[in-house]
């Protein structure tokens, strides 16, 4: 929708538009990533967490790929800032457009009115009791749930055009996808197979060459990737819970849930993850006293990304 209105305004093409926003979107949510870690931490281990979210294997998204990732990740981390500091309906707002850009920002949702309970001390333990105190609430505290109506309204749109509300879940069931709710996809069955035939597939291809194993052999191995990290990332959101708060925690640990339960081997959760910021900030506090490992890290993460970068521009299937 944005690149169509921006395409009617200035007559660029659509596929130009669609990358120079994507870049835009990712310089932004550069900046208000930066400002968000700074609030926290010193600027040092702020520019570490930079550095370590802009190297990451799938950074490409916010580097000209044509996909919502980039303003996704803006109006995520920008909600959660405003929230930080005392506005939560304008949080809520713009949370709302985020999460009416994907189905997993309900997610957000959830982070939004973790941190204001957390924030508000709603929720404590005395003395080995839990206590909840919903007089700390505040009256426009209620302006994160403004976040919900971006989803709903997209919800509203598919039941109007399509009579179908929830298409977003039903299409994930059709052929080729073949990942509908069940023990199949949750217990990731897909996922082991892959495990399980890849070392023959690369055989294969060692042996003939073909383009066709290969394929298989790249995805095999891409989604072996993204499940490893969605492991690395529970233990980041654990660390996240904490040392930044249970609301942040709780935002990630929601996030990290959608390709757990619903995805059938992990196939696009490492883009999905760009998404849990807290968990880069984590990590470069780990990473920023240590200057071997940190640049042993980037180095690495930093090849990964420039291989993925240029396998997506060759147009293989990566996330």
């Amino acid at each position: 929708m944005l690149l169509r209105i921006l395409h009617e305004l200035t007559g660029v093409s659509v596929r130009l538009l669609g990358s120079l926003v994507t870049i835009a979107c990712g310089a932004a949510m550069s900046i208000v990533f930066l400002r968000w870690c700074r609030d926290r931490v010193d600027s040092t281990v702020a520019r570490c967490a930079l550095v370590t979210l802009l190297l990451y294997p799938y950074a490409y998204y916010f580097m000209g790929a044509v996909y919502a990732d980039a303003l996704f990740a803006l109006l995520v981390i920008s909600a959660f800032l405003l929230l930080d500091h005392d506005h939560p309906i304008w949080a809520g707002l713009l949370a709302a457009v985020a999460t009416a850009t994907r189905p997993t920002g309900i997610a957000v949702v959830i982070g939004l009115v973790a941190v204001v309970l957390w924030k508000r001390e709603v929720i404590s333990r005395v003395a080995g009791r839990t206590v909840v105190a919903l007089g700390n609430l505040r009256r426009g505290d209620a302006g994160v749930l403004l976040s919900v109506g971006g989803l709903l309204a997209y919800m509203g749109y598919l039941g109007v055009r399509f009579d179908a509300p929830l298409a977003f879940e039903q299409v994930q069931r059709a052929p080729g996808w073949d990942q509908g709710g069940g023990p199949r996809t949750w217990f990731k069955v897909t996922w082991f197979q892959q495990i399980k035939n890849l070392p023959g597939w690369t055989i294969s291809w060692i042996q003939h060459g073909d383009d066709a194993t290969f394929q298989k052999v790249q995805y095999a191995s891409t989604v072996i990737l993204q499940g490893l990290m969605i492991v690395g990332f529970l233990v980041l959101a654990r660390l996240v819970w904490t040392r930044l708060g249970w609301g942040y925690g709780l935002y990630c640990f929601a996030l990290l849930a959608i390709p757990l339960v619903g995805t059938k081997d992990f196939q696009g959760a490492g883009r999905y993850l760009m998404a849990a910021f807290p968990c880069f900030l984590v990590l470069a506090m780990a990473l920023a006293p240590r200057p071997v490992l940190r640049w042993a890290w980037w180095s690495v993460s930093g090849a990964v990304l420039l291989l993925w970068a240029f396998a997506f521009g060759r147009g293989y299937y990566l996330a």
